[in-house]
């Protein structure tokens, strides 16, 4: 990954580490709402058979709000407990200070990019697979461009690296939403 690579450059094995660790929760929180894009491949393609574009027009939103409301209970849960969940798993250290952070802000853009998945199923039912190479230089070019501003504005620091990665997921998820509309 992209994130891992610029943190272990710049940060060394501590960074990724740390950054590691505050984003194995969240991620894995994924798991569960990602089985609703799964089948959405399926149901839009059964619906592009019939040549009905309004019902994956509203599968696709129908999905899309169920992906989100399914990760953000796990999501939401991680953001408010942040701090508890890294005393109880790590310890109370003051080296993973930052720890609370790394994981919030994951879990907040884990929920954007989780709600791109029903997107990517219908535009793969199409047979249009382009759209997830878009997706993933949207990604590297969101992550590039928040991370050089925030390492500008705040410097060399874990807490840069974690503001521009989760910024740059951000704006990566919600600019790929916005084109699938």
């Amino acid at each position: 990954s992209i994130d891992r690579v610029l943190v272990g450059c710049l940060m060394g094995t501590k960074g990724i580490a740390l950054l590691e660790l505050g984003t194995k929760i969240p991620v894995s929180a994924l798991t569960i709402p990602s089985t609703i894009s799964n089948v959405t491949f399926p149901a839009a393609a059964r619906h592009l058979a019939n040549d009905d574009h309004d019902a994956v027009h509203q599968l696709y939103l129908q999905s899309t709000r169920a992906v989100a409301i399914c990760a953000a209970f796990p999501l939401a849960f991680m953001v408010a407990m942040s701090f508890p969940l890294g005393v109880a798993w790590l310890g109370h250290k003051e080296e993973l200070s930052l720890f609370p952070t790394i994981m919030s802000l994951t879990a907040l853009w884990c929920h954007l990019h989780i709600t791109t998945g029903p997107g990517t199923a219908v535009f793969r039912a199409m047979g249009i697979v382009s759209n997830e190479f878009l997706y993933h230089g949207l990604r590297l070019g969101g992550i590039l461009l928040v991370l050089s501003a925030c390492l500008l504005i705040g410097g060399v620091h874990i807490q840069s690296f974690v503001f521009g990665i989760a910024g740059g997921n951000a704006l990566a998820s919600t600019t790929y939403m916005v084109l699938n509309l």
